[in-house]
């Protein structure tokens, strides 16, 4: 077996230190322990990186065809932010992992609503009503006028 390692550095602001990655790690990957490794990272990160960590707390990674990593995020700063970070993550989760061949990909995903503020008496009413009609049956049993 021939000793094909790489090494990553371990982040952008660390450069002192690298990981190594083997090429022949082909460990099968559980999901779960891609999450707790997921985790482990944001907690490594936490202090030097707070937003890089609270990506990764709020976005679990959701392993497909055992290798890939998909990553839901709510915007295209997130998006960037892991693109940017990428290259410390990836080594980090091939070593706790052993496997070489685990690649990213990210998907922004908008929930489709927009922000509605309410400003007025009555707009907030109305806006409180839409997500709950129940408000109209006791804004017209109690005779009530919200204006």
């Amino acid at each position: 077996m021939s000793d094909k390692k790489t090494s990553y550095p371990d982040n952008k602001q660390d450069k002192g230190t690298a990981i190594e990655v083997d090429a022949e790690w082909k460990d099968p990957v559980d999901e779960q322990e891609l999450k707790k490794a997921w985790l482990l990272y944001a907690k490594k990160v936490e202090k030097k990186n707070p937003r890089l960590s609270s990506i990764l707390n709020n976005h679990p990674p959701q392993l497909h065809s055992g290798t890939l990593v998909h990553v839901r995020l709510k915007n295209k700063t997130q998006d960037n932010e892991l693109q940017e970070q990428k290259s410390s993550i990836f080594p980090f989760l091939r070593r706790e992992l052993k496997n070489a061949d685990l690649e990213l990909e990210t998907l922004v995903v908008t929930d489709g609503q927009k922000t509605t503020r309410a400003f007025t008496a009555s707009e907030k009413a109305k806006l409180m009503a839409q997500k709950n009609p129940a408000l109209l049956l006791l804004t017209k049993k109690f005779d009530l006028d919200i204006e």
